[in-house]
């Protein structure tokens, strides 16, 4: 089976695992620039696995996965 290129230009993270309110991360390559990898760093507990996870969730059927933990535990803003 041959491999097809996927690119995913932005992702939109909105109350999912580490990520509370709406977040949007650029993740365009610049392969004329010679950067043709994006690399995701950050200390324990950033969230880089939330972004693996929130990737791999947009990709796949609900169904699959329902391990998947959501924000549901943050507390409601009162005014």
């Amino acid at each position: 089976m041959p491999w097809k290129h996927i690119s995913i230009a932005r992702l939109e993270i909105a109350n999912f695992k580490r990520f509370y309110g709406h977040h949007v991360l650029d993740l365009l390559s610049q392969p004329d620039a010679n950067k043709p990898l994006i690399l995701i760093g950050g200390e324990n507990g950033s969230g880089k696995t939330s972004i693996h996870e929130a990737i791999y969730y947009a990709l796949y059927v609900d169904s699959e996965l329902s391990h998947f933990s959501g924000t549901d535990c943050y507390p409601q803003a009162v005014a």
